[in-house]
């Protein structure tokens, strides 16, 4: 039996090792992106590598029994087969508007969904189902999980903070911010402990996913694997305010904590680690893979054509096109220092009195040159706005003009004018109450939203 079994998994993780690879090649823009973030390894997908691997192994193991009957698309039915291909069309299509417009996260979480449609086109309709849960691990590599990390922040600040209390440290604590005698910490973005949360929720998917243990010991495994990362990452920040204030805010662990962490993680994720392998057993293994590689290669031709379409596809629509910032220096306007909290390129601003009311004009520009680049940055609170009364503040997308920054951001989706890839903020502002200004603010918006009309579209 040995003889057969080692050929037989051979080929079967080639086969799925093959398509995985296939579809990153085939959406190399979005997996590109992803890929560059894996080997970062001081970010949160610093993991992605590993589960990636750990998903192909889960879909090799999840196709328990596969012959050349069940890769045969005519046992399996036709009309499978023809609605599988065609929601690969539809999925690539819409990953491709989404490509076009740079929208990272909807590209990213689209990824899973397109292999998916693709493992059931090769390996039947009779197969997919089961290959569900192993494709959708790869959820563990996109960046998803960045929606939580201000809760895991808060929640972060909210424990450390009751903590620091009861063991008597004297502070003044205010939210994130930890204020002691001779400095101040503050539980930012990095602290949060998200890298850890992420890992120990894959570590514990992936043993219960590997098991077929009862729904009860998994959801065990699963919550106690949280909780181990949770409180490893409580464990730090407060050792560190322990440092901290022992040694007047002198202690190198204040600085550099990044080994610190990671050891205080790894310790706390053992007796979750121990459950998972006493409660969570892997399931055996019992491959029928025949040498199926013709039926293979003859269920992989659609897939692959709608390959070389949307990889063309998406070589017309993205040329590149060389461009200049745009500038509003002739139109009066002058140069003005980019706020800390506005991630754009250039800021102009100029002043101007209409029938004795004093108007302020300001203009934030963003020219994304590469793909990878949000098109409509992030903008935070500007501070030079808290003596101003009355503020009208319109956003330019790609020849397109909004009165909302959450409009602006749903507007990247559709396809751009003339490969116009800008976006701009204009904010017209008065000391005056809107009653007595309202005249002079409208018709000093309406002339500048001309001027950047002309200036923008004349530089697309």
């Amino acid at each position: 039996m040995a003889g057969w079994i080692l050929p037989t998994l051979t080929n079967t993780y080639l086969q799925v090792s093959l398509i995985y690879l296939a579809v990153f090649f085939a959406y190399y823009p979005t997996t590109q992106v992803l890929f560059d973030r894996w080997l970062e390894l001081d970010e949160s997908l610093s993991h992605g590598l590993l589960i990636v691997a750990m998903s192909v192994h889960l879909t090799v193991k999840y196709l328990v029994i596969i012959d050349d009957r069940g890769l045969d698309v005519r046992k399996n039915g036709t009309i499978q087969g023809t609605l599988y291909v065609l929601g690969l069309i539809i999925s690539s299509l819409i990953w491709l508007i989404f490509s076009s417009a740079s929208i990272n996260i909807l590209e990213q979480i689209l990824m899973p969904v397109i292999l998916w449609i693709v493992l059931a086109i090769v390996f039947g309709h009779s197969n997919a189902t089961k290959l569900i849960l192993p494709v959708a691990f790869l959820y563990f590599a996109i960046p998803i999980w960045d929606y939580f990390n201000q809760v895991l922040v808060d929640l972060s600040s909210l424990v450390v903070g009751e903590t620091v209390e009861l063991f008597g440290i004297t502070a003044f604590i205010t939210g994130p911010k930890i204020e002691l005698a001779y400095g101040t910490l503050l539980i930012a973005g990095g602290c949060s402990g998200l890298r850890y949360f992420t890992i120990a929720l894959a570590l514990s998917f992936y043993l219960s996913l590997d098991s077929k243990a009862s729904i009860t010991r998994k959801s065990l495994v699963i919550a106690v694997a949280v909780l181990c990362s949770l409180v490893a990452n409580w464990i730090r920040i407060f050792w560190i305010v322990v440092a901290a204030d022992m040694t007047n805010m002198q202690s190198d662990l204040i600085k550099d904590h990044e080994y610190f962490g990671w050891g205080v993680f790894a310790i706390a994720l053992l007796p979750a680690l121990y459950l998972g392998v006493k409660l969570l057993p892997p399931a055996p293994s019992n491959h029928i893979h025949k040498k199926a590689w013709k039926l293979f290669l003859r269920n992989s031709a659609p897939a692959l054509l709608i390959f070389i379409g949307i990889i063309t596809s998406y070589l017309l629509i993205s040329a590149p096109t060389k461009r200049t910032q745009p500038s509003l220096i002739t139109y009066g306007f002058s140069h003005q220092a980019i706020p800390d909290d506005m991630l754009v390129d250039a800021a102009y601003s100029r002043s101007s009195w209409s029938n004795s009311v004093e108007i302020s004009e300001e203009v934030y520009i963003n020219n994304r040159q590469t793909r990878d680049e949000k098109l409509v940055p992030f903008i935070g609170n500007n501070r030079n706005l808290e003596n101003k009364s009355c503020i009208q503040t319109i956003f330019y997308v790609s020849g397109r003009w909004v009165d909302s920054y959450i409009k602006a951001k749903l507007l990247q989706a559709l396809p751009a004018k003339a490969d116009n890839k800008l976006f701009a903020l204009a904010r017209i502002s008065t000391r005056q109450s809107c009653n007595i200004a309202r005249v002079e603010i409208d018709q000093k918006m309406t002339e500048l939203k001309y001027i950047l009309t002309q200036a923008l579209d004349t530089d697309a």
